[in-house]
């Protein structure tokens, strides 16, 4: 991954609720904080959010695959985040807080 490419865009933290039986999206990456961490050969990210931030619920994790926005290899090729073989495509990982 090419760290120096990571902006506050690649990567998105969603809270999952329901309104009326229509899924209504809260962008939550205004208020977590992002760590990159190098130390080579590997590069973490850690996402952080205030503590009163977390609420029992459902949350998307998206990381973008956009070969100019998002997460790119270290040769600057765009990752295949959604697995279709093809550079680009966002990966997505959906999880619950009970």
């Amino acid at each position: 991954m090419d760290a120096s490419r990571l902006h506050g865009q690649s990567i998105q933290l969603f809270r999952l609720t329901e309104t009326d039986t229509t899924p209504e999206v809260m962008q939550l990456m205004d208020k977590a904080t992002v760590r990159i961490t190098r130390l080579a050969p590997a590069t973490t990210v850690a996402l952080a959010l205030p503590h009163a931030e977390w609420q029992a619920g459902h949350y998307e994790l998206r990381v973008i695959g956009d070969p100019a926005h998002g997460v790119s290899g270290r040769h600057g090729d765009a990752l295949d985040g959604d697995g279709d073989g093809m550079a680009g495509g966002n990966y997505s990982a959906f999880f619950e807080l009970r």
